[in-house]
């Protein structure tokens, strides 16, 4: 048995569950160790073909590498102004509107018309008739030519007649008032029917408005206020009483000469 102290080499290989002890110099130890390493390998290179994961080197090729898949570029949002702002603030939703509710109709209704005429008519006629023969009713059944003793009745006028009409019209109005309105009736296709009268009295003096139309849901503003332009089938009625009214008003006398115009 050799010494402790002594060069010594001891290999354990495993191997297919054998197991090799050595103990031997430094030279037969090393002999045997690269006896043993050989084997393994000689070993290895049998089994490489039956071993069931793919064996593969390192390679650079990008045959065997997946391509990248390029993803869709996410939408970029538009910035509104909102984002831009330090003084815009979002508008209230508008709200839902009933029936019965009030709504505020802005009445600006302005008119201009403009006519001017040109009329000239010239009539000249002449007549000149004789009755030379006359009749005379003997029976109910008889009828005889009547003699003139004074001769042929002749009658002879001319006529000459010229009228000529010169007109200018221009005429301004213009309303403006505000009045509120009752929410008459929502139509199918969401239109609001809107309804209002108002009276105003001074002393003697008296104002009545009275107002109906159809307008659409988004053209009641925020403030809850629509113009009279966006009114649809508007009717609006307004009437004067007293002394102011009376001042320039026409008697029935002068409503008949300009309704029938008799001269």
């Amino acid at each position: 048995m050799l010494p402790d102290d002594s060069l010594n080499d001891q290999l354990i290989v495993r191997n297919l569950g054998h197991r090799y002890d050595c103990r031997c110099g430094s030279g037969t130890g090393w002999a045997m160790l690269a006896h043993g390493v050989t084997r393994s390998v000689l070993v290895a290179l049998v089994l490489v073909p039956f071993h069931p994961l793919p064996l593969l080197a390192q390679s650079s090729s990008l045959y065997h590498q997946d391509l990248p898949i390029r993803s869709k570029p996410r939408p970029v949002p538009l910035a509104g102004l909102g984002d831009t702002s330090w003084q815009f603030r979002k508008l209230p939703a508008p709200r839902e509107i009933r029936v019965r509710d009030l709504v505020t109709i802005r009445v600006d209704h302005k008119s201009q018309t403009f006519a001017q005429g040109d009329l000239e008519r010239r009539k000249i006629s002449s007549i000149d008739a004789i009755l030379q023969d006359w009749i005379r009713l003997v029976s109910f059944d008889t009828v005889k030519l009547t003699p003139q003793a004074g001769g042929d009745p002749r009658i002879r006028g001319a006529v000459n007649q010229l009228y000529r009409t010169e007109s200018e019209l221009d005429t301004r109005e213009s309303i403006k008032f505000d009045i509120t309105a009752t929410v008459a009736d929502i139509r199918p296709n969401g239109n609001i029917v809107l309804e209002a009268h108002q009276q105003i009295r001074n002393n003697d003096e008296i104002w009545e408005y009275s107002l109906s139309g159809e307008c659409a849901r988004r053209n009641i503003g925020p403030d809850n206020v629509v113009l009279s332009k966006h009114v649809a089938s508007l009717r609006l009625d307004k009437q004067d009483r007293g002394a102011v009214r009376d001042s320039y008003k026409r008697g029935w006398v002068l409503k008949l000469r300009d309704r029938f115009r008799w001269f």
